[in-house]
């Protein structure tokens, strides 16, 4: 497929599944490395934030309901809508083609979004996310990976199924290197079959 019937197959799925995303919990790894970055931004005053990727608004509405302003962006309207309903700021948008003034935000959160993206494409989402922000503004980005590959995920539970690329840890970092500095680097065991880990990034622009 296309990078465009891509996203076109991934609405699609996503629109499909709000109810379950907003009752599904997270893990306790997640809200670990939610939290850890939520202190951080304390400790350097951020006060904005943008999140890439909102789904249905949990982690959105977490960092609201501790003083953050937030925009919480997603290429699903079902999940702007669903953001909407619980108060926050919400608006469709792809990572690949940020319609925002630069340098607007302190903070930057993506949790499990940039992986549905064609490799060749993440580069860009690098950019357009670093121009969001401001000079030694924090960026937290969260994936599934450890090997590298790239396709339809044919065990998906999702209708239709969605396209994953994956990274090797070493892949991902040159790949954020002329974006981010990197602050910190935790690949988390999953303890699966499917050789893949989660890879939990804090990243700064540089001041």
């Amino acid at each position: 497929m296309t990078p465009d019937e891509d996203r076109i197959a991934l609405r699609r799925a996503y629109a499909k599944q709000v109810g379950n995303r907003e009752t599904s919990s997270k893990q306790d790894w997640k809200l670990a490395a939610r939290a850890d970055f939520l202190q951080r931004l304390q400790t350097s005053d951020a006060r904005t934030l943008i999140e890439i990727g909102s789904g249905p608004g949990q982690d959105a509405l977490f960092f609201q309901e501790n003083g953050l302003e937030v925009l919480a962006t997603d290429l699903t309207p079902e999940h702007v809508a669903a953001c909407g309903q619980k108060g926050l700021r919400a608006m469709v948008m792809d990572v690949c083609d940020l319609q925002l003034d630069g340098e607007s935000f302190d903070a930057a959160f993506s949790l499990n979004t940039l992986l549905h993206l064609p490799k060749e494409e993440f580069p860009l989402a690098m950019e357009n996310i670093r121009g969001t922000l401001k000079h030694g503004g924090l960026f937290y980005l969260g994936l599934y990976g450890g090997r590298d590959s790239a396709g339809v995920y044919e065990d998906d539970v999702y209708e239709p199924k969605r396209f994953f690329s994956f990274f090797s840890d070493a892949a991902l970092k040159m790949a954020i290197a002329p974006y981010f500095d990197i602050v910190s680097f935790e690949a988390v065991d999953l303890n699966n079959e499917d050789d893949l880990h989660f890879q939990s990034v804090v990243l700064q622009k540089p001041a």
